[in-house]
């Protein structure tokens, strides 16, 4: 579903951010 979509790709950008922060 497109909800599942929107969470999953919201899950992704948090996961890049955590890793930007890591940097």
């Amino acid at each position: 579903t497109p909800l599942m979509i929107a969470a999953m790709h919201r899950n992704q950008i948090q996961k890049s951010v955590q890793v930007c922060w890591m940097l």
